[in-house]
């Protein structure tokens, strides 16, 4: 326990660091980074059960208190962009695994499932269960999370600065709430939580549940509430999550396919950016949320990127839960026939 409270406090002074850097989601960015150094040095970095726990019931929370009788309504509005996004980042995964296996001549099936934009846990499963090199999906994996986390933040704060058409606000009638409210509102989200764990078989259940059971509880009431410094303990928090998966012998494996990675993080960067500009421009959600909801790493860490931008909108959990579902039940078997008719 003593290694996790130093975790938080490096966390909290790496996040100072980055703010008075003038970082972008400096909370996230500099706590991952911080943490992350921290652990290559001294293999000492520690996040607890619990931890992963409260950042998805707080992450849930949050996405349900943004929820109200108009947002559900409008839910039928994204059917379209989802699916587009689906297929847009399903083409992405097998030009990328494509392309580093002609240059680097990689076992074909292990670059496809290392280019899915998915879960690192979930994707290394699916990964033994198709007998892939799981050390390479899971390492190309992590760096893919982690790096996103990072370098995302700070190229959609310079689209939104460059692009006045941009539109990010804060949405008032979330922080306007009594305060009173938070305790019931946390009391619900952990209850869904926990639900959660007897559906551990969905992608991010916990958090699922948890923006499943608020939003319900905001829909009746409109009283779910989660106040700032909870979204900014949270964002302390990941910083610990992400940062302590990171250790010498992560970045030691690094140099075997240190190509790879690199060119799969550029494609991220630039084809899944120009997707979501392309979604957005043609189905005319705005291009925050296109943007937030296109970064490939975890739902509940995306929902409080957003929430540091004061991007709100519960859009983004709902293409990000979709894309984390069909990295499981579409993408890999995408990729398996894809490797069994052409290699």
């Amino acid at each position: 326990m003593i290694y996790f409270l130093i975790s938080i406090l490096i966390s909290v002074l790496s996040a100072l660091i980055a703010k008075k850097l003038k970082i972008p989601a400096y909370l996230l960015v500099g706590g991952i980074l911080g943490v992350a150094i921290f652990n290559i040095f001294t293999n000492k970095a520690y996040s607890p059960g619990f931890n992963k726990f409260f950042l998805q019931v707080v992450s849930g929370s949050f996405i349900g208190s943004t929820i109200n009788s108009k947002e559900l309504k409008n839910l039928k509005y994204i059917v379209y962009p989802s699916v587009f996004m689906i297929i847009g980042m399903s083409i992405v995964n097998i030009f990328m695994g494509s392309l580093i296996h002609l240059l680097t001549k990689i076992d074909y099936l292990t670059l496809l499932l290392s280019t899915i934009p998915g879960g690192v846990t979930e994707t290394v499963l699916v990964a033994q269960a198709m007998d892939a090199n799981i050390s390479i999906v899971a390492v190309m994996q992590l760096f893919r999370s982690v790096v996103s986390l990072i370098i995302f933040p700070i190229v959609i704060n310079w689209i939104i600065q460059k692009d006045n058409n941009c539109r990010v606000e804060v949405k008032t009638n979330i922080e306007e709430k009594k305060e009173k409210n938070l305790i019931i509102t946390l009391i619900i989200g952990c209850i869904g939580g926990l639900f959660g764990y007897l559906f551990s078989f969905v992608p991010a259940s916990q958090m699922v549940f948890s923006l499943i059971f608020v939003s319900i509880f905001n829909l009746f009431t409109d009283k779910a509430t989660v106040s700032l410094d909870f979204k900014k303990m949270a964002q302390i928090s990941t910083g610990v999550f992400v940062g302590s998966k990171v250790s010498l012998d992560t970045v030691k494996y690094l140099h075997n396919i240190f190509i790879p990675v690199v060119l799969m993080l550029l494609g991220y960067l630039v084809f899944h950016i120009l997707l979501a500009l392309l979604i957005s421009k043609i189905t005319k959600i705005d291009k925050d949320i296109m943007l937030f909801s296109c970064i490939p790493a975890g739902a509940s860490d995306i929902a409080l990127i957003a929430a540091s931008f004061n991007c709100n909108s519960p859009y983004i959990a709902i293409f990000q839960i979709a894309r984390l579902i069909s990295c499981i039940l579409i993408y890999p078997y995408i990729d398996l026939f894809i490797s069994t008719l052409f290699f």
